[in-house]
């Protein structure tokens, strides 16, 4: 079993030794999409749904449009439904246009 306190203590230590900018989020990101994965914990999902509300709405756009492709690219892995609940989380901040076919591949993949 893997230990629960350890990937998350580095990877909060590397979050609040940066000072707040696109690259901070982006490892802070990174830092939920891997302890959700590797956990599934709702808790986590709660934490992205928090932290996705008080981002800015450029960031909250490109990093939706961002977990939407993982999703979307994921469909014949194991982590597709992990992705999937982590993409249903933050789907209300995908604002971006999508063409036809888009819609129609969210659809079908259930996302």
């Amino acid at each position: 079993m893997r230990s629960q306190n350890h990937p998350r203590q580095g990877w909060q230590k590397l979050e609040e030794s940066i000072t707040p900018s696109t690259m901070r989020d982006e490892i802070c990101l990174t830092r939920i999409l891997i302890q959700y994965c590797d956990t599934g914990e709702v808790r986590v999902l709660r934490e992205l749904r928090g932290w996705f509300a008080e981002i800015n709405e450029v960031q909250r756009t490109v990093m939706a449009k961002n977990i939407r492709d993982l999703a979307l690219n994921s469909r014949s892995t194991k982590l597709f439904e992990s992705f999937q609940k982590i993409y249903d989380t933050i789907k209300e901040y995908d604002t971006a246009d999508k063409p036809g076919h888009l819609k129609r591949s969210l659809e079908e993949a259930g996302l």
